[in-house]
């Protein structure tokens, strides 16, 4: 009888241990799952509250007026009469030609960057602006660089300055004032910063074209 009431008592400690075991395990499980749904939804609300920031800076500047910073260069394909421009800036391009520095414009938005429509004319200048061209910045970041809330004017410019912004050519002894005036702002892609002594542009989509500088002027044109 003892042997008997021995073996029922351990076979019934053996069912607790392993029921006990059974709940650890759907324990476990059941704290995985949370973890990991938890994760997600923090992940989630991690990156919306990421979005959300870039959304609101991209949409910032889009229907507002704004002034042109620089003269803005563009060119037409074949016969359309859509005006095309880059922030590599295309200088030479077949139906080139380019709105000066002060021009009142309307910021919209197109798939591969910004649509602007010139106040004074009503055309519409497409600007291509890629995140592989600028560096760092997202595109709204880096429209702040060429445009302005207020009107824009510059002084103590010289005269070969004054030429090429009005020519919207570069020419040797103008300041990098005067050329980013005339040419636009260098892209990040090849000029990582306006303080380097040589300024890459882009007469065409093939055709570049160096600026060298020597004591913050121009003294060599490739």
């Amino acid at each position: 009888m003892k042997t008997l009431y021995n073996e029922e008592l351990s076979f019934t400690r053996f069912e607790k241990e392993q029921e006990m075991k059974s709940t650890l395990r759907k324990g476990l499980l059941y704290l995985s799952c949370c973890i990991v749904t938890f994760g997600k939804m923090g992940c989630g609300s991690s990156q919306q509250q990421e979005q959300k920031p870039r959304e609101q800076a991209q949409q910032e500047q889009k229907g507002r007026n704004r002034y042109l910073k620089y003269n803005l260069h563009y060119y037409a394909r074949g016969n359309s009469p859509e005006k095309l421009a880059s922030v590599v800036n295309y200088t030479e391009s077949p139906g080139h030609g380019f709105y000066p520095y002060g021009t009142l414009v309307t910021v919209g938005s197109h798939s591969k960057g910004f649509k602007l429509r010139v106040q004074e004319t009503g055309d519409v200048i497409y600007l291509e602006c890629r995140e592989a061209h600028i560096g760092n910045k997202r595109p709204s970041e880096y429209l702040v660089m060429l445009i302005s809330p207020t009107p824009v004017s510059y002084t103590g410019l010289s005269a070969v300055d004054q030429k090429g912004i009005s020519d919207g050519r570069p020419y040797t002894g103008m300041s990098k004032k005067g050329i980013m005036i005339a040419l636009g702002y260098p892209a990040p892609v090849a000029t990582p910063s306006p303080d380097a002594d040589e300024w890459h542009y882009w007469k065409s989509r093939f055709v570049k074209r160096v600026i060298h500088f020597t004591n913050g002027r121009v003294d060599r044109i490739n």
